[in-house]
């Protein structure tokens, strides 16, 4: 969950998600700093005093970590988004390294004041799949009803759900609306979603995949391999 670094009163129209590169330099240096100084003392202190200047070390590393972490989230966002801050919804009009410019009080909501560690939360919507063996094992090569993609959006997370532990390996395909099936091309590059001896599959990486959708875009699933499953439903969780 990505949340404010800075707070925001009513009329600001830009939102700090993330530290720079530059300050996770400096909380760096506070590291090297800490960790030199409790060197310096092995030897000629003891006890508490150590345990306090070793506290800090992990406190400051702890910071480092975190603020690292923020840095790759400004991938997860991108212009035309619909955010929310508590009852507040937010336009995104362009993502820069650790900001978003914004658009305030949108759909009827009220620009208000927030704190630094309120949730920036992005809308979803689902598009679920099922594949259906009609009470046989799902065979390879089937194909799902085709699937109109309702709402432009960005893929954050799939999962796939099975009857049964088994195995199967799917693949979704794109093509614009009023194309033929053969014009679709995969979206899940390497990592697709995979069975294996399991009934359940998440993932939120989504390394390599094609994650951007348009409205009206045409989602194909197909089947590539299964053993054992006589239903399958992919769920795709696609942030607005």
């Amino acid at each position: 969950m990505t949340e404010l670094a800075a707070p925001v009163d009513a009329l600001e129209g830009t939102l700090r998600f993330a530290w720079s590169a530059a300050e996770v330099a400096l909380l760096e240096v506070d590291v090297e700093v800490a960790q030199r100084v409790y060197d310096n003392a092995v030897g000629t202190e003891h006890g508490a005093y150590l345990d306090r200047r070793a506290a800090r070390i992990v406190a400051a590393q702890a910071r480092v970590d975190a603020a690292t972490a923020y840095l790759d989230q400004a991938a997860s966002f991108r212009a035309g988004q619909i955010l929310r801050l508590e009852e507040e919804q937010v336009r995104v009009l362009r993502v820069a390294e650790t900001t978003l410019e914004v658009e305030r009080g949108i759909e009827g909501t009220l620009a208000v004041a927030h704190d630094s560690g309120v949730d920036l939360v992005a809308d979803h919507a689902t598009i679920e799949v099922l594949v259906d063996g009609g009470g046989d094992e799902i065979q390879a090569g089937t194909h799902a009803p085709p699937v109109l993609v309702p709402l432009a959006g960005a893929i954050d997370r799939v999962r796939l759900i099975g009857d049964q532990a088994g195995d199967a390996v799917v693949d979704v395909l794109r093509r614009a609306f009023g194309d033929p099936p053969s014009a679709g091309a995969s979206i899940t590059a390497s990592a697709k979603p995979e069975l294996d001896a399991a009934a359940h599959y998440d993932d939120s990486t989504l390394t390599g995949w094609s994650r951007e959708l348009e409205a009206n875009d045409v989602l194909d699933v197909v089947v590539e391999d299964a053993s054992g499953i006589e239903r399958l439903t992919l769920v795709l969780s696609v942030a607005l």
